[in-house]
């Protein structure tokens, strides 16, 4: 990209303080140790460059106040996730059926887990475990819900997996709806809060309507940021279908460039609509959904921070990644922030200002 135009993509807006767990470094070698032991990444390669990502350093941003013991078992869960995506990114194009049946493996799992479904599998032992472990720390109701985000998780990879396979690029309306599942927003983030924190948010405070709007709007900005910093280096992987950014290029004919500054403008809409929404609640650090939305809000300042200046995971080798900025004050164009995004799916959050 022409370093002349980069001054013309807009910063991350993220006015979120952020917080970090002080044994992230600690825990990040000891689930790379875990990783070795466990033998599921066997490509040297593949495994240097997920000891580079300080998959550690993210979940000490995700979930700055939990235990040291649950910020490992997390760290273990996203470093399995993430050589488990490149995995299915990787059998996606030929190998559609695999793909599926490693998904429909894991649910079983979930669903009983005492088969000895995939048993020999260094991927499934390591997710046995790792379930057994969550497991032991929630609640059963925490319990039933992160088992349900998982099975929406292994939908949105397999509708990803089959546009993948058939080389097509969803329109930006869907792709938000497939991202919100297939980043992980729910099994990997806002489903976790409640592992991650020791408390259980009952279904009547959750499905209030503001509440369930954060919600779902942090998974979608944890889905675009990731699309958006994600751009080079999954065009460089050939695996760009499934990104906001490829969409807005192919459906709105936009250039890479004028893409990424429509994806950025959006996302930050939604931050407006998010911090607008959000202070309904005003933060008092007093009750389990007062507890619950200040880790939405560490959700997405932490996802930023690892992203932009604490992992290599997407930084490409043959292209170079646009030069992205966060702030946390309001960016020039504010004016025009408070205009909804245009996509049926989101719609509805902004009927709540």
């Amino acid at each position: 990209m022409d370093s002349r135009n980069r001054k013309h993509i807009p910063p991350f807006y993220c006015p979120i303080q952020l917080e970090v767990h002080p044994a992230g470094d600690e825990i990040n070698q000891r689930a790379i140790d875990w990783m070795a032991h466990q033998g599921f990444c066997e490509n040297p390669a593949t495994s240097a460059k997920l000891a580079d990502a300080n998959v550690g350093g993210f979940i000490a941003r995700l979930f700055p106040d939990s235990s040291e013991s649950t910020v490992e078992a997390i760290t273990k869960f996203h470093l399995w996730g993430f050589a488990f995506d490149d995995e299915i990114e990787r059998m996606a194009a030929d190998r559609l059926t695999d793909a599926v049946d490693m998904h429909g493996d894991l649910m079983r799992i979930l669903d009983a887990p005492h088969s000895t479904v995939q048993a020999a599998s260094p991927y499934t032992r390591a997710f046995r475990e790792i379930s057994q472990t969550f497991r032991k720390i929630a609640t059963p109701g925490v319990w039933r819900r992160w088992i349900d985000s998982n099975r929406a998780f292994a939908l949105g990879v397999i509708w990803g997996c089959v546009y993948r396979h058939n080389r097509t690029i969803p329109s930006p309306d869907h792709v938000t709806t497939i991202r919100a599942l297939d980043a992980g927003g729910g099994s990997y983030a806002t489903d976790l809060v409640e592992i991650a924190s020791g408390f259980e948010l009952q279904d009547n405070v959750r499905e209030r309507k503001e509440v369930h709007a954060l919600i779902d709007m942090t998974a979608v900005l944890l889905a675009w940021d990731n699309d958006i910093y994600s751009y080079a280096v999954e065009i460089d992987k050939h695996v760009e279908e499934i990104n906001l950014v490829t969409s807005l290029a192919h459906h709105w004919s936009l250039d890479g460039q004028a893409a990424i500054i429509q994806a950025m403008n959006m996302r930050n809409q939604v931050m407006w609509c998010y911090e607008r929404v959000r202070g309904k609640y005003p933060v008092t650090d007093d009750g389990i959904l007062e507890r619950y939305l200040m880790s939405l809000d560490k959700l997405i300042r932490g996802h930023l921070d690892w992203a932009l200046e604490r992992t290599r995971r997407y930084s490409s080798e043959q292209l170079e990644a646009p030069s992205l900025t966060l702030t946390e004050k309001n960016p020039p164009c504010l004016s025009e922030l408070n205009q909804p995004v245009g996509f049926s799916t989101l719609r509805w959050w902004w009927d709540l200002l």
